[in-house]
Parts: structure tokens; sequence; C-alpha cells
């Protein structure tokens, strides 16, 4: 119904242009046309910039982070296999198997 409106009142302004250019009469001056021009253009689109800042302001909301942040790892291990983007597949790698002598660590294999 409020588009309804708008298209009525931008026919009703167009058929008095029409009325103005025909009688030629002293409002088809460049300030009476100004004025309609913003009327007619700049309100309704104020308008809309405003509908769809709010309705994107309401879809969008960010959530609020919580203020204490937690330590970041700087450890190589976690960098390397914790990236955000992966360039690579990551290998599935077998779980590791308990050594028969406990007291010597394995070794590291690359």
């Amino acid at each position: 119904m409020k588009w309804l409106k708008i298209v009525g009142l931008g026919i009703a302004l167009w058929g008095l242009g029409l009325i103005w250019l025909e009688f030629k009469l002293v409002l088809l001056s460049p300030v009476i046309l100004a004025f309609v021009a913003i009327v007619v253009i700049g309100i309704p689109a104020y308008h809309l910039g405003c509908f769809v800042g709010q309705r994107y302001r309401l879809t969008f909301t960010e959530t609020p982070q919580p203020s204490v942040s937690l330590p970041r790892p700087t450890a190589p291990v976690f960098a390397r296999y914790h990236h955000s983007r992966s360039t690579r597949p990551m290998p599935m790698l077998p779980p590791r198997q308990l050594h028969s002598n406990p007291t010597r660590p394995m070794p590291v294999v690359h």
C-alpha cells in the first residue's frame, strides 16, 4: 500500500508537469523544478536509505566479544597443524604406539 501511494504521487506529479509544460507557467522556473525534484526523488531516496540501513543494522548485529582474551598458542606444532586455511590436506597420522622402554623418549619424526 505504501508503494502504491508513492507511485500514485509520482503519476500525479508527472501529470502536473505535463500541465506546466502545456501552459508554460512561471512554475517551470528552475527553483520550482529543483524543489519538485528534491521532493519526488530526494525524500523517498532518503527514507529508503534509512529503511535499508535500519534493516541492515538489525540483521547483521555482531555479538559482543568477551573482554578477557585467551592466550594465543605460539608453539610451532600448533602453528603448523592449526592454520585457519590449510593449503594442502593434512596427513592422517596413525595413533602413536607406546614405546617399549618408557625411560627413553621416542625420536621426533618430521
